[in-house]
């Protein structure tokens, strides 16, 4: 009787300590799913933030951009009023000349 006793004991030791084994390993693999989601977390704040940096960086670029366009837009004005304002010259200079000739010619 007493060595089935130590051989019931000795089975259930033997279960009671898989169980324990198996306990310890699904805590060690609950703990390593964390630290992978932890690890997961980081790096998604790090590409978000980057991200949010390159939206920030691209916003610049559009206002530059904009600000150029604009800064073109004037220059192409300057340049047409220039153009415009030689041409009235020119006039003004030919119909001066004209003057003149018409003046002298008719001394």
């Amino acid at each position: 009787k007493q060595w089935y006793q130590r051989r019931v004991r000795g089975e259930q030791g033997e279960e009671l300590q898989a169980l324990k084994d198996e306990k310890d390993q699904y805590h060690r693999d609950v703990k390593d799913m964390l630290d992978s989601l932890k690890k997961s977390e980081e790096n998604f704040s790090e590409v978000d933030a980057k991200r949010r940096q390159s939206e920030l960086l691209n916003q610049s670029y559009e206002g530059r951009l904009a600000e150029s366009k604009l800064a073109v837009e004037g220059l192409k004005k300057d340049k047409e009023d220039a153009v415009r304002m030689i041409g009235l010259k020119e006039d003004v200079i030919k119909t001066l000349q004209d003057s003149m000739t018409a003046t002298t010619n008719s001394y």
